[in-house]
C-alpha cells in the first residue's frame, strides 16, 4: 500500500498500547503515518460529502 501523506510503502501493523486498545491497520515506513480502516472509512464518506460526527 502507498502512504496517502508521503508516498512511500506502508505495511500491514498490528498496534497495541497497554491492552487498552488495539487495532490492525498500516504504517509507513518512510514518514510513519498510521492510518485503519476506520480512518479510511470516514474520510471515504468526507470527500463525498457525508457529515456528522
Amino acid at each position: 500500500m502507498t502512504c496517502e501523506r508521503g508516498g512511500g510503502l506502508s505495511v500491514a501493523t498490528h498496534f497495541e498500547r497497554d491492552y487498552a486498545w488495539e487495532y490492525d491497520g498500516w504504517e509507513c515506513l518512510i514518514c510513519g503515518n498510521m492510518t485503519d480502516p476506520l480512518l479510511m472509512t470516514k474520510r471515504d464518506a468526507q470527500a463525498h460529502g457525508a457529515t456528522g460526527p
